[in-house]
């Protein structure tokens, strides 16, 4: 596929996106929900990587990122913190703020 076709089909990619838009990622999410096998909410300062991986739209990298910003900072002080762990924007922190929380020290 070179050429024209490519470009078409790249166009209707994101045009499909434009349309799905929040609803399709809130139906990933839930379904992901419906899968995880960890209890709720997550504590962002006494998980492990292989339980916060399990969280919708995170995996093992970011998973590992939350636990290097963890490290950094000592200890999360608000949930609002995990927009600054690399890779971690406003779509996927809209979509796990309230599975996770930080716990009492």
């Amino acid at each position: 596929m070179k050429g024209p076709r490519r470009l078409h089909l790249w166009l209707l990619v994101a045009l499909f996106l434009i349309i799905a838009g929040n609803g399709w990622a809130e139906e990933v999410r839930e379904e992901r929900l419906a899968r995880i096998q960890i209890r709720l909410p997550v504590d962002l300062n006494r998980t492990r990587a292989e339980e916060l991986s399990e969280l919708p739209f995170i995996g093992p990298a970011r998973a590992f990122a939350i636990l290097e910003e963890r490290e950094r900072r000592r200890r999360f002080q608000y949930v609002e913190e995990l927009k600054e762990v690399i890779g971690i924007g406003p779509i996927i922190f809209d979509a796990i703020k309230d599975l996770v929380t930080v716990g009492q020290p």
